[in-house]
């Protein structure tokens, strides 16, 4: 039986993202025929990585979890401890899933196994977070692999600017260890493209990026649970669900709740429902038509849903595809989304959801006036939603992504 390794440096339980789920998903589909093995290395730091509140077993797993010790603070000795453990286990495919800025470092030493390697994000394309792709308030345009000569005169100086900025220090020990500024990171990105066996990426401008420096690029959406997310009840009322983790600013639930303030200057018919605190917002300030909630577990997330009469996903930044909007497509719930990254490539405006520019209260407000002033148009958009979602299952995703590049196995 062959055998397989997913690696994974962010992997924990429960998710708090698609990418957490999809690999729960895909370790779940390679164990029904291949011996799979989740490999997570842990760092003792502020972020969860590794840390399970819900034994492996249960979530049909065989997970082996690294403990690193606090001394490594460089790339070299982890991408060589991390090599021996793959070597260790011989497996026949590796699967590179999530590692934010390490990604690039870890590629450059796991040619031999020609990995398939997923792309979540534009880690190892942006310094920023997790790959922002986001610069003086905009979506910034510069692809580092085709404009070499930007990484050292505008990549790096923006990386320092948002570090000084930012809030988390969540990724401050995976930038000190990636090393982004001694020269040789975007030579370790290139070789770990092209020694790969494929990469998968979540939508159309990752394909254009990424095309020229890897032998094959497959583009995948994500998956849901046709048992949990589901269309239960018809949209009704007059309930707006912004979903996402509402204190994350690209997120965009600021623009979410200016924009139900505009609209309610001209009407009352409507609620707005928050997942999270919004930043840069006072809870205490917030009108009597918000409800703010907190964190969902994910298995709560479908009720929440159907809960609502549309769903807003309001990005400021090219997301690359959140998971949020195939679990609204598969509840039928009309979805209103800025026109970014993979959101743009599944919404087609006014036939299967309505789409508005990124960070634009205004056309938010008036794509929100119209689904409460149009049933048909409701109706119209649950139906074509719903036929996506109830396709675009997680054993769907695999077999017609993961099956076709398992075949030689």
């Amino acid at each position: 039986m062959p055998r397989i390794v997913i690696l994974d440096l962010l992997f924990h339980w429960p998710p708090d993202g698609g990418a957490r789920v999809e690999v729960l998903q895909l370790a779940r589909y390679f164990r029904r025929q291949h011996q799979t093995t989740l490999l997570v290395p842990r760092f003792r730091d502020e972020f969860p990585r590794g840390q399970m509140q819900v034994p492996a077993a249960e979530l049909g797993l065989d997970l082996r979890i690294m403990d690193l010790p606090d001394s490594i603070m460089h790339y070299e000795p982890l991408r060589r401890m991390i090599r021996d453990q793959v070597r260790s286990i011989k497996p026949d495919l590796l699967v590179m899933a999530d590692a934010w800025h390490l990604k690039p470092r870890l590629l450059a030493v796991l040619g031999e196994f020609k990995p398939l390697v997923r792309f979540f994000a534009h880690e190892g394309l942006c310094l920023k977070g997790h790959g922002h792709m986001y610069r003086d308030g905009q979506i910034c345009r510069v692809d580092t692999l085709a404009q070499p000569g930007n990484y050292d005169t505008l990549c790096l100086p923006c990386r320092q600017t948002w570090r000084d900025a930012a809030h988390t220090r969540i990724f401050d020990r995976e930038m000190q260890m990636a090393a982004l500024e001694d020269g040789t990171y975007l030579d370790d990105l290139r070789k770990g493209l092209a020694s790969a066996g494929a990469v998968i990426v979540a939508n159309t401008d990752m394909v254009r990026r990424l095309a020229p420096h890897t032998p094959r690029v497959v583009l995948q959406g994500m998956g849901t649970d046709p048992d949990l997310f589901r269309n239960t009840t018809p949209p009704a009322g007059g309930r707006f669900l912004f979903l996402g983790r509402a204190e994350d600013f690209l997120k965009g639930a600021h623009v979410f709740l200016e924009a139900g303030r505009r609209l309610r200057e001209q009407r009352r018919d409507f609620t707005l429902v928050v997942t999270g605190r919004p930043p840069r917002t006072d809870p205490a300030a917030l009108e009597d038509y918000v409800e703010v909630l907190d964190p969902v577990p994910h298995h709560q997330v479908p009720a929440l849903i159907n809960q609502a009469l549309a769903v807003v996903l309001a990005p400021l930044w090219p997301e690359p595809l959140p998971i949020s909007m195939f679990e609204v497509l598969a509840c039928g719930r009309p979805l209103i989304a800025s026109a970014v990254g993979g959101l743009k490539d599944w919404i087609k405006d006014r036939e299967n959801g309505l789409l508005v520019p990124p960070d634009d209260p205004a056309a938010l407000a008036t794509a929100m006036g119209a689904l409460l002033d149009d049933a048909t148009l409701v109706n119209m958009l649950s139906q074509k939603a719903e036929e996506i979602g109830r396709r675009q299952t997680w054993d769907y995703v695999f077999d017609n992504v993961y099956g076709p590049l398992l075949a030689d196995l």
